[in-house]
């Protein structure tokens, strides 16, 4: 499990800098559901969940995991960075932080393990300039 969290900080750092700061980014298994985690992600430059991004997000994760690795995930679950708001509490950032013992509920599910990796609420999506405003 080391090595995965060791190899996941290296693809958010990757990611973060080709396409900018991810607003949340855990590894979470729901209570009731397979051990596998999801990959829970929220980033303004994936506020609109466009196929290319989450194609791009995954290429990324998949190249840099081993297969055993990929077997543990589930699947990538975006997230708006409006909805993240609840697990600002955590903040994590230079580690990830296992939040398995909180008992904490996110997307209407419990979790039952998982690791926070990004929790920054504070990353706002650009403000968009209406035609005719100036720079």
């Amino acid at each position: 499990m080391n090595e995965l969290l060791k190899n996941i900080s290296k693809v958010i750092r990757r990611v973060e800098a080709k396409k900018g700061p991810f607003t949340f980014f855990a590894l979470f298994s729901y209570e009731g559901e397979s051990d596998l985690y999801d990959v829970v992600v929220s980033a303004p430059w994936l506020d609109e969940a466009k196929l290319e991004d989450l194609r791009y997000l995954s290429t990324e994760i998949a190249g840099e995991l081993s297969q055993d690795e990929r077997m543990m995930l589930s699947r990538i679950a975006p997230v708006m960075t409006t909805s993240i708001t609840a697990v600002a509490h955590i903040g994590a950032r230079d580690q990830p932080v296992d939040v398995s013992d909180l008992g904490m509920s996110f997307l209407d599910g419990k979790v039952k393990a998982g690791f926070v990796f990004v929790a920054n609420p504070a990353v706002k999506r650009p403000a968009i300039q209406s035609a005719g405003q100036s720079h």
